[in-house]
């Protein structure tokens, strides 16, 4: 029981970092228009500079993506 609560208070935390990245990600999107997944493939093939928006933009995508996986190994629906 103790470690189901436990687990519940992790997967709530995460999905509350999950809703705080989106709207980091989403603000950027519309900012550059253009999804965060087209814009990490072309920051990362080199095709972007490195603004320090690109590479504050690139770091939220990474944490996205550790996040979901992190949500993912927790059971929960990310």
């Amino acid at each position: 029981r103790t470690v189901d609560k436990l687990l519940a208070a992790e997967i709530e935390q995460a999905k509350a970092e999950q809703r705080d990245l989106e709207i980091r990600l989403s603000a950027y999107e519309k900012q550059y228009n253009m999804p965060s997944e087209e814009f990490y493939r072309r920051f990362r093939s080199g095709e972007l500079g490195d603004e320090m928006d690109f590479v504050e933009w690139s770091v939220f995508y990474e944490m996205y993506q550790a996040l979901l996986e992190r949500l993912r190994l927790l059971g929960a629906t990310a």
